[in-house]
Protein backbone atom coordinates (compact mmCIF):
# COMPACT_ATOMS: atom_id res chain seq x y z
CA UNK A 1 0.00 0.00 0.00
CA UNK A 2 1.71 3.66 -0.64
CA UNK A 3 2.53 5.82 1.98
CA UNK A 4 -0.11 7.70 3.65
CA UNK A 5 -3.21 5.95 2.35
CA UNK A 6 -6.77 5.79 3.90
CA UNK A 7 -8.32 2.61 3.17
CA UNK A 8 -11.99 2.24 1.78
CA UNK A 9 -13.75 -0.54 2.62
CA UNK A 10 -16.99 -1.87 2.54
CA UNK A 11 -19.27 -3.58 4.92
CA UNK A 12 -20.46 -6.91 4.88
CA UNK A 13 -20.41 -10.74 5.56
CA UNK A 14 -17.01 -10.47 7.42
CA UNK A 15 -16.31 -8.68 10.90
CA UNK A 16 -15.63 -5.16 10.39
CA UNK A 17 -12.84 -4.99 12.57
CA UNK A 18 -10.83 -7.88 10.81
CA UNK A 19 -10.78 -5.99 7.77
CA UNK A 20 -9.68 -2.72 9.79
CA UNK A 21 -6.96 -4.79 10.96
CA UNK A 22 -5.56 -5.88 7.60
CA UNK A 23 -5.62 -2.53 5.86
CA UNK A 24 -3.56 -1.23 9.22
CA UNK A 25 -1.39 -4.43 8.48
CA UNK A 26 -0.87 -3.04 4.68
CA UNK A 27 0.00 0.26 5.91
CA UNK A 28 -3.31 2.05 5.97
CA UNK A 29 -3.34 5.08 8.51
CA UNK A 30 -6.87 5.37 8.55
CA UNK A 31 -9.96 3.42 7.30
CA UNK A 32 -13.42 4.31 6.06
CA UNK A 33 -15.98 1.74 5.73
CA UNK A 34 -19.03 1.91 3.91
CA UNK A 35 -22.15 0.34 4.33
CA UNK A 36 -23.08 -2.46 2.54
CA UNK A 37 -26.07 -1.49 0.28
CA UNK A 38 -27.41 -4.95 -0.85
CA UNK A 39 -30.59 -3.89 1.25
CA UNK A 40 -32.63 -1.20 2.37
CA UNK A 41 -31.62 -1.15 6.12
CA UNK A 42 -27.69 -1.12 4.70
CA UNK A 43 -27.41 1.93 2.51
CA UNK A 44 -27.66 4.55 5.05
CA UNK A 45 -25.17 5.69 7.43
CA UNK A 46 -24.61 2.89 10.26
CA UNK A 47 -23.07 2.45 13.28
CA UNK A 48 -20.85 -0.11 14.98
CA UNK A 49 -18.66 -0.59 17.86
CA UNK A 50 -14.97 -1.78 16.95
CA UNK A 51 -14.35 -3.99 20.19
CA UNK A 52 -12.13 -3.00 22.76
CA UNK A 53 -9.65 -6.15 22.63
CA UNK A 54 -8.93 -5.40 18.93
CA UNK A 55 -5.80 -3.14 18.72
CA UNK A 56 -6.92 -0.77 16.11
CA UNK A 57 -4.88 2.13 16.01
CA UNK A 58 -5.86 4.36 13.34
CA UNK A 59 -8.93 5.95 12.90
CA UNK A 60 -11.66 4.99 11.51
CA UNK A 61 -15.01 6.38 10.27
CA UNK A 62 -18.71 5.14 9.00
CA UNK A 63 -19.85 6.42 5.94
CA UNK A 64 -23.57 5.44 3.93
CA UNK A 65 -23.64 2.97 0.93
CA UNK A 66 -23.60 6.44 -1.65
CA UNK A 67 -20.73 7.94 -0.32
CA UNK A 68 -18.68 4.77 -0.74
CA UNK A 69 -19.67 4.38 -3.94
CA UNK A 70 -18.74 7.50 -4.99
CA UNK A 71 -14.82 6.67 -3.36
CA UNK A 72 -14.53 3.10 -5.27
CA UNK A 73 -16.13 4.00 -8.29
CA UNK A 74 -13.46 7.31 -9.29
CA UNK A 75 -10.72 7.34 -11.15
CA UNK A 76 -8.08 6.27 -9.74
CA UNK A 77 -6.09 8.97 -8.33
CA UNK A 78 -8.38 11.38 -8.30
CA UNK A 79 -10.00 10.73 -5.04
CA UNK A 80 -8.05 12.70 -1.94
CA UNK A 81 -9.81 11.79 1.80
CA UNK A 82 -8.53 13.62 4.75
CA UNK A 83 -9.36 12.73 8.02
CA UNK A 84 -9.55 14.50 11.26
CA UNK A 85 -10.49 12.61 13.80
CA UNK A 86 -11.26 13.69 17.52
CA UNK A 87 -11.03 10.05 19.79
CA UNK A 88 -11.41 9.61 23.25
CA UNK A 89 -9.21 6.55 24.10
CA UNK A 90 -10.01 6.08 28.49
CA UNK A 91 -10.49 2.67 30.60
CA UNK A 92 -13.71 2.74 32.24
CA UNK A 93 -14.93 0.45 35.11
CA UNK A 94 -17.74 -1.80 34.82
CA UNK A 95 -18.73 -5.30 35.54
CA UNK A 96 -20.93 -8.02 34.74
CA UNK A 97 -23.85 -9.65 37.50
CA UNK A 98 -23.87 -12.88 38.05
CA UNK A 99 -26.41 -14.90 40.47
CA UNK A 100 -26.72 -18.60 40.80
CA UNK A 101 -28.85 -21.01 42.85
CA UNK A 102 -26.19 -22.97 44.03
CA UNK A 103 -22.35 -23.65 43.55
CA UNK A 104 -22.13 -27.16 41.27
CA UNK A 105 -20.11 -28.67 38.62
CA UNK A 106 -23.36 -29.34 36.66
CA UNK A 107 -24.27 -25.56 34.99
CA UNK A 108 -26.57 -23.78 32.90
CA UNK A 109 -25.78 -20.35 32.55
CA UNK A 110 -28.68 -18.03 30.76
CA UNK A 111 -27.53 -14.56 29.57
CA UNK A 112 -28.00 -11.22 28.39
CA UNK A 113 -26.59 -8.11 28.40
CA UNK A 114 -27.14 -4.98 30.55
CA UNK A 115 -25.41 -2.29 28.46
CA UNK A 116 -26.91 0.32 25.42
CA UNK A 117 -25.23 2.17 22.31
CA UNK A 118 -24.51 5.85 23.06
CA UNK A 119 -27.20 6.75 21.02
CA UNK A 120 -29.97 4.97 22.68
CA UNK A 121 -31.68 3.92 26.11
CA UNK A 122 -31.65 0.88 25.23
CA UNK A 123 -34.75 -0.77 26.27
CA UNK A 124 -35.55 -3.09 23.72
CA UNK A 125 -31.73 -3.79 22.90
CA UNK A 126 -31.20 -5.10 25.70
CA UNK A 127 -33.80 -4.41 28.48
CA UNK A 128 -36.39 -6.87 26.95
CA UNK A 129 -33.79 -9.56 27.53
CA UNK A 130 -32.76 -8.37 31.22
CA UNK A 131 -36.17 -8.31 32.31
CA UNK A 132 -37.24 -11.57 31.00
CA UNK A 133 -34.37 -13.13 32.71
CA UNK A 134 -35.15 -11.36 36.37
CA UNK A 135 -38.96 -12.51 35.63
CA UNK A 136 -37.75 -16.23 35.00
CA UNK A 137 -34.74 -15.58 38.21
CA UNK A 138 -38.08 -14.19 40.48
CA UNK A 139 -40.05 -16.88 38.99
CA UNK A 140 -37.63 -20.20 40.68
CA UNK A 141 -36.75 -18.80 43.56
CA UNK A 142 -36.90 -21.36 46.14
CA UNK A 143 -37.27 -24.16 43.14
CA UNK A 144 -35.65 -27.20 43.25
CA UNK A 145 -32.74 -27.59 40.19
CA UNK A 146 -31.38 -30.46 38.71
CA UNK A 147 -28.66 -28.31 37.77
CA UNK A 148 -27.08 -25.04 39.05
CA UNK A 149 -28.98 -22.28 37.23
CA UNK A 150 -26.58 -19.13 36.91
CA UNK A 151 -28.03 -16.01 35.28
CA UNK A 152 -25.73 -13.57 33.87
CA UNK A 153 -26.49 -10.18 33.01
CA UNK A 154 -23.41 -9.20 30.82
CA UNK A 155 -21.47 -5.87 31.14
CA UNK A 156 -20.03 -4.18 27.91
CA UNK A 157 -21.55 -6.07 24.93
CA UNK A 158 -21.70 -3.12 22.78
CA UNK A 159 -18.27 -2.68 22.68
CA UNK A 160 -17.12 -6.52 21.66
CA UNK A 161 -18.93 -8.80 23.83
CA UNK A 162 -16.75 -7.75 26.65
CA UNK A 163 -17.97 -8.62 29.41
CA UNK A 164 -18.98 -12.07 28.50
CA UNK A 165 -15.55 -13.17 26.74
CA UNK A 166 -13.58 -11.62 29.83
CA UNK A 167 -15.67 -13.81 31.99
CA UNK A 168 -15.70 -16.89 29.81
CA UNK A 169 -12.30 -16.56 29.70
CA UNK A 170 -11.34 -16.13 33.41
CA UNK A 171 -12.52 -19.38 34.51
CA UNK A 172 -10.05 -21.89 35.14
CA UNK A 173 -10.58 -25.21 32.83
CA UNK A 174 -12.55 -27.14 35.86
CA UNK A 175 -14.83 -23.96 35.97
CA UNK A 176 -15.37 -23.65 32.62
CA UNK A 177 -16.45 -27.76 32.19
CA UNK A 178 -18.34 -27.51 35.02
CA UNK A 179 -20.88 -25.10 32.59
CA UNK A 180 -23.27 -27.43 30.59
CA UNK A 181 -25.27 -25.01 27.94
CA UNK A 182 -25.72 -21.38 27.65
CA UNK A 183 -29.09 -19.35 26.89
CA UNK A 184 -28.40 -15.99 25.33
CA UNK A 185 -31.32 -13.46 25.23
CA UNK A 186 -30.81 -10.14 23.27
CA UNK A 187 -33.59 -8.03 22.11
CA UNK A 188 -36.65 -10.68 22.86
CA UNK A 189 -39.44 -8.01 22.59
CA UNK A 190 -38.92 -6.37 19.16
CA UNK A 191 -42.08 -4.61 17.79
CA UNK A 192 -42.07 -5.50 14.32
CA UNK A 193 -40.59 -9.06 15.84
CA UNK A 194 -40.12 -12.86 14.17
CA UNK A 195 -39.17 -15.54 16.09
CA UNK A 196 -36.12 -16.91 15.71
CA UNK A 197 -34.38 -19.29 17.66
CA UNK A 198 -30.13 -20.21 17.23
CA UNK A 199 -29.73 -23.24 14.75
CA UNK A 200 -28.23 -25.65 17.36
CA UNK A 201 -28.28 -28.68 15.25
CA UNK A 202 -27.22 -27.16 12.20
CA UNK A 203 -30.14 -28.28 10.12
CA UNK A 204 -30.42 -24.43 8.50
CA UNK A 205 -27.16 -23.29 9.25
CA UNK A 206 -24.46 -26.08 9.94
CA UNK A 207 -22.51 -26.79 11.43
CA UNK A 208 -24.85 -25.04 14.11
CA UNK A 209 -23.67 -24.96 17.56
CA UNK A 210 -21.39 -26.69 19.91
CA UNK A 211 -22.35 -30.69 20.63
CA UNK A 212 -25.97 -30.36 23.20
CA UNK A 213 -27.07 -27.57 21.21
CA UNK A 214 -29.52 -29.05 19.28
CA UNK A 215 -31.00 -30.37 22.74
CA UNK A 216 -31.59 -26.40 23.55
CA UNK A 217 -32.78 -25.96 20.53
CA UNK A 218 -35.16 -28.44 20.63
CA UNK A 219 -36.87 -26.83 23.94
CA UNK A 220 -37.82 -23.64 21.82
CA UNK A 221 -39.20 -25.79 18.95
CA UNK A 222 -41.59 -28.08 21.24
CA UNK A 223 -42.85 -24.97 23.42
CA UNK A 224 -43.94 -22.28 20.50
CA UNK A 225 -45.33 -25.62 18.76
CA UNK A 226 -47.05 -26.47 21.64
CA UNK A 227 -48.69 -22.91 21.86
CA UNK A 228 -49.22 -23.07 17.60
CA UNK A 229 -46.39 -19.99 17.23
CA UNK A 230 -43.96 -20.60 14.14
CA UNK A 231 -40.55 -20.23 14.53
CA UNK A 232 -37.32 -19.96 12.35
CA UNK A 233 -33.83 -20.46 12.48
CA UNK A 234 -31.36 -18.38 13.02
CA UNK A 235 -27.20 -18.70 12.83
CA UNK A 236 -24.43 -18.29 15.46
CA UNK A 237 -23.42 -15.04 13.32
CA UNK A 238 -21.22 -14.15 16.26
CA UNK A 239 -22.78 -10.82 17.06
CA UNK A 240 -23.89 -11.28 20.79
CA UNK A 241 -22.65 -13.17 23.72
CA UNK A 242 -22.57 -16.58 23.13
CA UNK A 243 -19.68 -16.13 20.61
CA UNK A 244 -17.40 -16.82 24.12
CA UNK A 245 -18.75 -19.94 25.31
CA UNK A 246 -19.46 -21.21 21.39
CA UNK A 247 -15.53 -20.78 20.62
CA UNK A 248 -14.93 -22.95 23.85
CA UNK A 249 -16.85 -25.99 22.48
CA UNK A 250 -19.74 -25.06 25.42
CA UNK A 251 -23.06 -26.09 24.19
CA UNK A 252 -25.42 -22.49 23.09
CA UNK A 253 -28.69 -21.67 22.38
CA UNK A 254 -31.51 -18.90 22.70
CA UNK A 255 -33.65 -16.62 21.31
CA UNK A 256 -34.27 -13.43 19.07
CA UNK A 257 -37.11 -11.38 17.62
CA UNK A 258 -34.79 -9.75 15.36
CA UNK A 259 -32.70 -6.01 14.62
CA UNK A 260 -32.03 -3.78 11.69
CA UNK A 261 -32.52 -6.95 9.13
CA UNK A 262 -36.41 -6.20 6.90
CA UNK A 263 -39.18 -8.38 7.46
CA UNK A 264 -39.75 -10.12 4.24
CA UNK A 265 -43.15 -11.54 3.01
CA UNK A 266 -42.50 -14.83 4.10
CA UNK A 267 -41.88 -14.04 8.00
CA UNK A 268 -45.02 -11.35 7.89
CA UNK A 269 -47.27 -14.05 6.45
CA UNK A 270 -45.53 -16.68 9.22
CA UNK A 271 -44.75 -14.21 12.34
CA UNK A 272 -47.48 -11.37 11.33
CA UNK A 273 -46.23 -7.74 11.79
CA UNK A 274 -45.41 -5.22 8.67
CA UNK A 275 -42.93 -6.68 5.50
CA UNK A 276 -40.45 -3.97 3.95
CA UNK A 277 -39.87 -2.86 7.63
CA UNK A 278 -37.53 -3.27 9.74
CA UNK A 279 -37.89 -5.86 12.90
CA UNK A 280 -36.94 -3.37 15.19
CA UNK A 281 -36.79 0.32 13.38
CA UNK A 282 -35.33 1.87 16.55
CA UNK A 283 -32.27 -0.41 16.75
CA UNK A 284 -29.39 1.64 18.05
CA UNK A 285 -31.13 4.60 18.02
CA UNK A 286 -32.61 7.44 20.23
CA UNK A 287 -36.29 6.14 20.00
CA UNK A 288 -35.34 2.35 21.34
CA UNK A 289 -37.61 3.42 24.63
CA UNK A 290 -40.00 1.93 26.62
CA UNK A 291 -42.58 2.32 23.28
CA UNK A 292 -40.46 0.41 21.29
CA UNK A 293 -41.45 -3.10 23.04
CA UNK A 294 -44.24 -5.60 21.88
CA UNK A 295 -45.05 -6.82 25.49
CA UNK A 296 -47.21 -9.73 24.10
CA UNK A 297 -43.53 -10.56 22.12
CA UNK A 298 -41.75 -10.04 25.67
CA UNK A 299 -44.01 -11.94 27.45
CA UNK A 300 -44.01 -15.10 25.14
CA UNK A 301 -40.60 -15.22 25.42
CA UNK A 302 -40.26 -15.37 28.82
CA UNK A 303 -42.71 -17.51 29.45
CA UNK A 304 -40.19 -19.73 26.40
CA UNK A 305 -37.30 -18.97 28.76
CA UNK A 306 -38.87 -20.54 31.53
CA UNK A 307 -40.49 -23.53 29.93
CA UNK A 308 -36.67 -24.42 28.36
CA UNK A 309 -35.28 -23.99 31.98
CA UNK A 310 -37.82 -26.48 33.23
CA UNK A 311 -36.71 -28.45 30.39
CA UNK A 312 -32.97 -29.10 31.35
CA UNK A 313 -32.97 -27.86 35.00
CA UNK A 314 -36.01 -28.84 37.12
CA UNK A 315 -37.14 -32.27 38.31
Amino acid sequence: MPARCIAVLQRGTCEVTDKILAAQAAGAVGAVVFNQGDSADRTGLWWTSLGALADIQVPVLLTTYDIGLDFVQAPSGSVVIEMDVDVIHELRPTASVIAETADADDVLVLGAHLDSVLTGPGINDNGSGVAALLEVARAIHGCETTRSVRFAWWTAEEVGLVGSTQYVESLDPTARDAIWAYLNFDMVGSPNWARFRFDGDGSAFAPGGPPGSGELEQAFVDYFDGIGITTEEIAFGGRSDYVAFVDHDIAAGGLFTGAEGVKTDAQAEAHGGRAGAAFDGCYHAACDDIDNVDLDALETSARAIAYALEVHALP
